[in-house]
């Protein structure tokens, strides 16, 4: 590379020599350039101020297209001493243009970060996936010892108070009383409960309120703190298209939990 640069290939050769492509001669040339010309020297530094702000934003690629927004700029038929004028007005001011919208988009970016990082707690990831449940109550069952019509009416706290008074709990027992736990904000017992019907289940034929029991567990562990097993709880699901919560798990965001995680 010849000391004096040629009109079109000034910012190139900056670029390069940002970019660490410009050895032996060429990057020495540069330098000195850089050392006796200011116009060229103001270049240069734009240059490293755009990449700085590209870079901030996470969008390195468009340090890959400085040369489609600034080659335009240049006209090769400009006398040299005029060039440079032209060139930094012309440059500068777009320059200025993309360092502004980049740091329009930080401040904007980290400002919503920001705002996700302070608002998604466990509780808040909780409360916005939870469903009520309704079970169906059938008919000719006793009023007294029937858990299904309390839990119906929300009265949770006699569900939990009559399950402990039996010896032996049912596959229904056990998911009632882990749901009636949720409701209570009892995120460890219900982990129990919800637990246990897996057990049962997994050593039964009849699979009750197995999908259920997925997707409530993982709330549970969500709401007490334990994303990890959350996390795997919501990957079985989704991994099943037919599961009945298969939709509902997708729409937990892997952000939220990675939050989640880092708060931890």
């Amino acid at each position: 590379m010849q000391d004096n640069f040629t009109q079109d290939s000034t910012i190139e050769q900056l670029i390069k020599l940002l970019d660490g492509e410009l050895t032996g001669n060429e990057k020495a040339a540069a330098e000195l350039l850089l050392q006796n010309n200011d116009a060229v020297k103001d270049r240069y530094e734009n240059l490293v101020a755009a990449r700085n702000a590209v870079r901030l934003k996470g969008i390195q690629q468009r340090v890959q297209s400085l040369h489609q927004q600034f080659y335009p700029l240049i006209s090769t038929q400009q006398a040299s001493t005029e060039t440079a004028k032209v060139i930094k007005a012309s440059f500068g001011s777009k320059l200025k243009m993309v360092v502004s919208i980049a740091a329009m988009f930080i401040v904007i970016i980290s400002g919503f970060v920001l705002y996700e990082f302070s608002t998604t707690t466990n509780d808040a990831v909780y409360a916005d996936n939870f469903m009520s449940y309704q079970l169906p109550v059938l008919r000719g069952e006793g009023s007294l010892d029937n858990l299904d019509s309390l839990f119906n009416a929300g009265n949770f706290t006699a569900v939990i108070r009559l399950t402990e008074t039996k010896q032996a709990l049912s596959q229904k027992n056990y998911f009632i009383l882990g749901l009636s736990y949720l409701q209570t904000g009892n995120a460890t017992e219900a982990i129990n409960a919800l637990q246990s019907l897996q057990k049962v289940n997994n050593g039964s034929e009849s699979k009750q309120f197995a999908d259920e029991s997925d997707y409530y567990l993982a709330l549970a562990y969500i709401k007490a703190g334990n994303i990890d097993q959350a996390q795997a709880m919501l990957d079985k699901i989704i991994a099943n298209p037919k599961h009945m919560y298969y939709a509902k798990a997708k729409e937990i965001s892997n952000g939220s939990l990675t939050i989640l995680k880092w708060k931890q």
